[in-house]
């Protein structure tokens, strides 16, 4: 009779808990808009394009894998003036 009443006590605290849960964010402020006549601030850095080319974003063999310094100095060096320009 003991563990009866503990359960429901249980799951009556769990269920107000959940309602409780729902009424708090049915009134709050909506998070999403409405798509096709609201539209979302874009950044000004946006160009509309993606920042890698598909080739350079998919490596083709193992060793283009793998790095050692000399080729993390040498990518940062290539990447170093582009990237100080568009900052």
């Amino acid at each position: 009779m003991a563990l009866d009443r503990v359960a429901r006590s249980l799951l009556t605290s769990e269920l107000l808990s959940g309602l409780w849960l729902t009424l708090k964010y049915m009134f709050r402020t909506k998070a999403t808009i409405n798509y096709p006549y609201e539209r979302m601030h874009l950044s000004p850095r946006f160009k509309g394009k993606h920042a890698l080319h598909p080739s350079l974003s998919v490596p083709e063999t193992r060793e283009e894998l793998l790095y050692n310094k000399e080729k993390l100095l040498s990518n940062g060096d290539r990447w170093d003036s582009l990237l100080v320009k568009r900052l």
